[in-house]
C-alpha cells in the first residue's frame, strides 16, 4: 500500500494520525500472520508512506515509532513494514 503526501494524513491532529498508523500496523500484522490461512501461508503486506523532502521523512519515521510505541504494537517486523520515505530516498533504493 502506497500513501503519497503522507504528512497530510490528518495533518492537524497527531493523535488521530497515530491512531491511523497503529491501524495500518495492525493490518500489516494481520496479513503477515499464518493463523487461519491455508497451509499457513502468509500474505506479504507493506505500507509505504511517501513525502516530498528528507526532513519530512525523518518526521514521519518519528511519528511511526511514537505511534507504534504508544499503542504497544511494537515489533521490529512491523517497523520494517511500515515505512516513511522521501521520494529521493525511494529512488535510491
Amino acid at each position: 500500500m502506497i500513501v503519497d503526501n503522507a504528512l497530510q494524513l490528518v495533518p492537524d491532529r497527531a493523535q488521530d494520525r497515530h491512531m491511523l498508523l497503529r491501524i495500518l500496523a495492525r493490518a500489516v500484522s494481520h496479513w503477515a500472520s499464518p493463523l487461519g490461512r491455508p497451509q499457513g501461508q502468509v500474505t506479504p503486506f507493506k505500507v509505504l508512506l511517501l513525502c516530498d523532502r528528507d526532513e519530512e521523512a525523518v518526521q514521519l519515521r518519528q511519528d511511526i515509532t511514537q505511534a507504534l510505541h504508544n499503542g504497544h504494537v511494537v515489533s521490529q517486523r512491523l517497523t520494517r513494514r511500515v515505512h516513511g520515505l522521501s521520494r529521493s530516498q525511494m529512488a535510491s533504493r
